[in-house]
């Protein structure tokens, strides 16, 4: 895989997929379950959610990497 294919996944995989869907779950649980105004929302958790994709997304693809069989 090259660079750019990796850092594609990872941004699809895990900043997208996992980190932008988390971050607006839990804000849309906050907001309707608790009745928390936005204002009240830990912007720090929202933030780390993405970060956090990043770091899935790279974890993902290496754990991907090692399950395919080696050519050679």
């Amino acid at each position: 895989m090259t660079k750019s294919s990796v850092a594609y996944f990872v941004l699809v995989r895990g900043f997208l997929q996992f980190g932008i869907l988390a971050s607006v779950i839990y804000v849309l649980l906050n907001v309707l379950m608790d009745g928390t105004s936005l204002s009240s929302v830990r912007w720090s958790i929202v933030i780390g959610f993405p970060v956090f994709g990043l770091l899935w997304g790279v974890l993902i693809w290496w754990y991907e990497q090692r399950k395919k069989p080696k050519d050679g």
